[in-house]
C-alpha cells in the first residue's frame, strides 16, 4: 500500500491505462452527454473576458448592475 501503480504502461505512454494512459473519449457534439455547450472551453473564455471588460468599466467609475449593464 502506498507504492506507485505495478500494472504495465500503456504503449508509447508512461502510465498504465488505469491512471492516465487512455483518452477520455470524444469532446464537444459528438460526446452523447453533451447539453448546451455553456461549459466548453471557448463559452468560459467568453465569460472571463466579459467579467475582466466589466471589472474595468467598474474601475472607471461606470455604474454596472448585476447582469452586466450600465446603469442610469
Amino acid at each position: 500500500m502506498g507504492g506507485s501503480c505495478r500494472c504495465p504502461a500503456v504503449r508509447g505512454k508512461a502510465r498504465c491505462r488505469l491512471h492516465g494512459g487512455r483518452s477520455t473519449g470524444v469532446r464537444g457534439e459528438a460526446n452523447g452527454a453533451y447539453r448546451h455547450g455553456g461549459r466548453t472551453k471557448e463559452a468560459e473564455a467568453l465569460q472571463r473576458r466579459v467579467r475582466k471588460l466589466l471589472a474595468q468599466l467598474k474601475e472607471r467609475g461606470f455604474e454596472v448592475d448585476d447582469a452586466g449593464m450600465p446603469c442610469g
